[in-house]
């Protein structure tokens, strides 16, 4: 599936995303191609959503106002679904990104796939893992947020003249912990990774010695993983997946051998 050049339609369900997400969000899906529809959805009189207002103009979003009915927030699902569909046989897009956590969307999510069209979902690695199965891509906001925030934390001590004195590293003992900490998860997820990719290569490859076309390999992770990206692994690391699986190491050695000898037709393969 070509994840390049598509009019997207943008639907965010304000009651169930973090805004502070909203911003990395707009820049993967502009990689993606065009945002045609840029609608939010929620009670924006009510407290918890009244921060939205100014990200609305900020980001040229179209809030769509559902009032609460009893306090209930199933009325804003419902206009969410309403304009999904209507979208859909407007024949004007040919993907859409369902923003929310809630596992309530995982039907729309599927009626779209049985269209034809192309399914992004996107929120924190709190969604369930029925609506990420349901989409074709899914951007685990919190992880790419996080990476950004690295990025551009590492990019800021590269231009510090002043080194880093021990008293400072005593000072952030704490983070420090935490970010050895936050190491180690990304290490295990890495060798999930590692177990699903060779796992593909076992059961749909030509044999040990021929490995698959990586084209095939991405299809299919992506069918088994939506949430994959090169990004939920380490900061700053290759976005390019063909990049990614040449330098994926674990323990300085490397996973996986890209033959790109016939440039237009790579194939992966198990190191061994």
């Amino acid at each position: 599936m070509e994840m390049e050049n598509k009019t997207i339609a943008l639907l965010i369900d304000a009651d169930n995303m973090d805004k502070k997400h909203l911003e990395v969000l707009i820049e993967e899906l502009n990689k993606i191609g065009d945002i045609t529809y840029k609608r939010i959805y929620g009670d924006f009189t009510s407290q918890n959503l009244q921060k939205w207002k100014q990200l609305t103009l900020d980001f040229a979003l179209e809030p769509i106002q559902q009032y609460a009915v009893n306090g209930k927030k199933n009325v804003t699902d419902a206009a969410m679904v309403i304009d999904a569909m209507d979208i859909l046989h407007s024949g004007t897009i040919d993907a859409v990104c369902l923003a929310t956590n809630d596992s309530d969307f995982t039907r729309l999510a599927k009626r779209f796939k049985n269209a034809k069209m192309v399914v992004i979902g996107a929120g924190n690695t709190s969604a369930s893992k029925e609506f990420i199965a349901a989409c074709h891509r899914f951007l685990l906001l919190d992880v790419l947020a996080n990476d950004k925030a690295e990025v551009e934390a590492e990019k800021k001590s590269m231009k510090a003249i002043e080194p880093i004195c021990e008293t400072k590293n005593k000072t952030n003992g704490n983070s420090v912990e935490q970010k050895e900490q936050t190491s180690g998860n990304k290490l295990q997820t890495k060798k999930q990774l590692i177990e699903l990719s060779k796992k593909i290569i076992k059961e749909e490859g030509d044999g040990d010695d021929k490995g698959m076309l990586f084209a095939s390999f991405v299809q299919s992770l992506y069918k088994r993983d939506p949430a994959f990206n090169p990004r939920n692994y380490d900061s700053g690391q290759a976005r390019k997946p063909i990049v990614f699986f040449k330098e994926l190491e674990i323990y300085e050695k490397k996973q996986f051998i890209i033959d790109d000898s016939k440039k237009t037709i790579e194939r992966i393969k198990i190191a061994k």
